[in-house]
């Protein structure tokens, strides 16, 4: 079906139209699938194109795609082990991955959903979550890392639930030295959120929170908790910890209470 969606797109169907008029009675079916997967998909089919006929194209399309994605998980893991454990852990990271990677067959050929994306994603978020020194560009790569895992799919969610308390309560703990990078994890979730619903879904209409769409709902949700921690941060990252942990529960309250 996503093949059938990246060639919908490539022969002309609007970006922000996701009916899969062939689908279901005569009005079609609205599918839940995000664009940001089928552009990457669809820009390697289109080179390919150029080159093959179109069976081939999609073949070569269906080859590498899956497997373009292994490296980066791959070392994306590694990373993440050896900042957590020392160089003596990194190769535990790439056994881990491996595992994963043959097990859940994610990445095999032919696979073009987006859950592959997602544990690669995840591999990242670790690999910048495991870094003590709290720079700056690991906040941005769990922020963007997050928002784009939940706009393609809802599969991961408490994962990223979890990594967002996590970066909230290491600010509770540390305090100012991970004032930074907070404040960009806070800044960058919430434009890559922001940004990704206004090139997916412009009309700005509420959609009902199903499966993998990605909504008003959401959007409301991520940014309440993006912009709430980042104003906490900029402006009480000097305070107590005893206040730093009230102003996180407070904010943790307010969200759940949008929900």
């Amino acid at each position: 079906m996503r093949l059938v969606q990246v060639r919908d797109l490539l022969s002309g169907q609007g970006w922000f139209d996701l009916t899969q008029y062939r689908l279901g009675l005569d009005s079609g079916t609205l599918m839940h699938w995000s664009r940001l997967i089928d552009l990457p998909i669809a820009a390697i089919l289109f080179v390919f194109s150029i080159m093959l006929t179109s069976d081939w194209a999609e073949l070569a399309t269906m080859v590498l795609w899956p497997l373009a994605l292994i490296g980066p998980t791959l070392w994306a893991m590694h990373r993440a082990s050896v900042r957590f454990g020392g160089v003596r852990a990194g190769p535990f990271g790439y056994i881990f991955a491996i595992t994963v990677i043959f097990t859940t067959l994610k990445f095999e050929i032919g696979a073009l959903d987006h859950h592959n994306v997602q544990m690669m994603l995840l591999a990242f978020i670790l690999m910048a979550v495991m870094n003590r020194e709290h720079r700056p560009m690991d906040g941005v790569i769990i922020g963007v890392s997050s928002a784009i895992s939940i706009a393609i799919g809802l599969e991961t969610l408490i994962f990223v639930v979890t990594i967002c308390m996590m970066v909230g309560v290491t600010w509770v703990v540390v305090g100012k030295d991970a004032a930074r990078k907070t404040i960009w994890f806070a800044g960058s979730f919430s434009s890559a959120l922001a940004a990704i619903y206004i090139l997916t879904k412009p009309s700005f209409e509420a959609t009902v929170f199903r499966c993998d769409a990605f909504g008003m709902e959401l959007l409301t949700i991520g940014l309440s908790g993006g912009i709430g921690l980042l104003g906490l941060v900029m402006a009480f990252s000097t305070k107590s910890r005893l206040f730093r942990t009230i102003c996180v529960l407070s904010l943790g309250g307010a969200v759940i209470l949008i929900l």
